[in-house]
């Protein structure tokens, strides 16, 4: 599982889609620029970014080509609650603690 944070590091800027645009004026080529021109402005209005980033282009890829890619496993840290019910119209006993993030 690839984190969103991670994909958000692969962003389509001006270079990227001239790039995209000088090897190939296909009929998909157009339209995938069309669809990440659509992204580009979604995310600036909705999220504040200046470029989109590629979420679901790099799952693909990485399906077809995993080579592109440099791969460490990691297990992505977070919180472990354990909630404790005491009883009907009493709060419940809530203890959470962190749980650390490691890769090799």
């Amino acid at each position: 599982m690839v984190p969103l944070e991670v994909t958000h590091t692969a962003l389509v800027t001006p270079a990227v889609l001239a790039a995209m645009m000088a090897a190939s004026s296909s009929t998909f080529t157009l339209l995938m620029q069309q669809l990440l021109l659509f992204f580009a402005s979604t995310y600036r209005a909705e999220f504040g970014f200046e470029h989109p980033p590629l979420h679901d282009p790099c799952a693909v890829a990485y399906v077809i080509a995993p080579q592109l890619f440099q791969v460490r496993a990691c297990r992505w840290g977070g919180v472990r609650c354990q909630v404790q019910l005491v009883g009907v119209q009493q709060p419940a006993v809530l203890r959470c603690a962190a749980v650390p993030s490691a890769c090799s």
